[in-house]
């Protein structure tokens, strides 16, 4: 009697509908048996597929739960998020209130001062592939509480580093370490793996911390400096950020994303993960579109915002009136980041994109024959804040959407790197054009067409982004 073929095991059907996910959240799926006759099944699966089957559901937006693509079930996760990007910017938001009385008590020059940013940059760039490749590897929360240890530490010993150049340049150096490890593509990273659907609005939520950052930490720190003085105002800030963010990442920093890699101890199981290649999307044209647009942009954003107070200064506004007006950008840079995440979950990425890169130029064509109004100045305050704003959630989204997230952490870590390069680039640019000509004039002339050229990229790429959710 010939032996009879043992029937096939029946495959489950996984589409991506409001139905299956009913039928997900009631414990059965359809499928289809070799007869062709469909059956429902337990979704639990063996031991050997759970790994990839719970991948599969959170990254195509199938979550098990209801409340997952929620943002209140990720509330927590996005307030760690803002409140380690805001932690993130201490040094850039604060050492302009420490230069004067540095130079007062220490006679050290401004350039020595800032030198701490440069190496900041400098280092950025070097570290960031590699941070983001160890963030794909061991997962972000790692990264983010060594990080987070690393630069409140290195922050607060900048009050015995001011006591040389060089201990003022090997506790930068710390700081350095900690912020490249705090960069937003570790942030991102988790929040981009946690939602799909609302992955937009979510990124901006999370990268509002910069513009709160911008918004209030100066008007702290001068407080702190006129109370306690400009020595204890690093260890205050230093060790009372510590306090606040080490046992927000410890707690609530977590992911499926970082069980998955946990977990993913075999090429099979990593690659189930949905995104493009290493190789793939190095050799991408669309990825080097992408990040030579977040270059060509962020060398003029940097120096707008950087030297936004002497631009305006030299146009006639007051100092302590040009002062709040940097308040003012960042808090439009909040409403952008929030306007632009929503938009970019319904909306085209690429005009999306083009529209944030061209809003600053109208900035820069106000400050051209400025009327020394301060109407005028609020929108120009207004305009170079919602660019810088919505500039890295523009690039956040756009690398998700195009390449995935198996290796997200590395693809968008080198154009953080990138991004980082520009920031101390263009200060540097635009302080060098001054010293030529000894007018912000020819600065603020080559911001627009870096500008244009960034939101021309990003209109030339392709119509359809593979990893991208269907628009609602």
């Amino acid at each position: 009697m010939a032996r009879r073929a043992a029937p096939r095991p029946s495959t489950p059907i996984w589409p991506p509908n409001s139905s299956a996910r009913r039928r997900l959240e009631k414990g059965t799926l359809m499928t289809i048996t070799p007869s062709g006759r469909k059956d429902l099944m337990p979704t639990k699966t063996p031991a050997a597929s759970t790994f990839s089957q719970r991948t599969l559901l959170s990254e195509t937006g199938l979550s098990t739960s209801a409340r997952d693509e929620t943002l209140r079930s990720g509330a927590m996760l996005l307030a760690t998020s803002l409140i380690g990007l805001l932690i993130s910017q201490l040094h850039t938001n604060t050492l302009g209130l420490f230069m004067e009385p540095i130079s007062q008590d220490l006679g050290w020059s401004r350039t020595q001062i800032s030198l701490g940013i440069t190496i900041v940059s400098v280092i950025s760039v070097a570290m960031a592939p590699i941070i983001g490749h160890l963030v794909d590897s061991v997962g972000a929360r790692v990264i983010a509480l060594i990080g987070s240890c690393v630069y409140c530490a290195g922050f607060a010993l900048l009050t015995l580093g001011a006591s040389t150049p060089l201990s003022w340049v090997l506790c930068w150096g710390v700081v350095s370490l900690g912020t490249v490890c705090m960069k937003p593509n570790v942030w991102a990273t988790t929040v981009a793996g946690r939602f799909r659907t609302r992955r937009g609005i979510a990124m901006a939520i999370a990268f509002c911390g910069t513009g709160v950052g911008i918004a209030f930490v100066p008007t702290l720190t001068m407080k702190l400096i006129a109370v306690f003085g400009w020595r204890a105002t690093f260890p205050i800030l230093g060790i009372g950020s510590a306090v606040i963010l080490l046992p927000l990442v410890f707690f609530f920093f977590r992911d499926a994303s970082d069980l998955g890699r946990a977990k993913a101890k075999t090429k099979s199981e990593r690659a189930a993960i949905p995104g493009i290649s290493i190789r793939g999307g190095l050799r991408s044209a669309a990825y080097w579109q992408i990040t030579l647009a977040a270059l060509l942009a962020t060398l003029p954003l940097g120096a707008l915002i950087v030297d936004l107070v002497p631009m305006l200064t030299e146009r006639g506004i007051g100092r302590s009136e040009a002062a709040m007006l940097v308040g003012c950008a960042g808090l439009a840079s909040i409403v952008a980041r929030l306007c632009c995440g929503a938009l970019l979950d319904r909306a085209d990425i690429r005009l999306i994109g083009a529209m944030t890169f061209l809003l600053p130029i109208v900035g820069c064509l106000m400050l051209l024959p400025f009327d020394q109004s301060l109407v005028s100045a609020v929108i120009v305050a207004i305009c170079v804040g919602a660019g810088l704003g919505a500039e890295i959630d523009v690039i956040a989204y756009a690398i998700a959407s195009y390449f995935g997230m198996r290796h997200y952490g590395l693809l968008f870590g080198i154009a953080m790197g990138t991004i980082s390069f520009g920031a101390g680039v263009g200060p540097l640019i635009a302080s060098m054009l001054y010293d030529q000509h000894q007018t912000y004039q020819f600065a603020i002339m080559s911001c627009i067409p870096a500008l244009f050229a960034g939101a021309m990229l990003l209109l030339l790429l392709p119509a359809k982004a593979p990893f991208r959710p269907n628009r609602h």
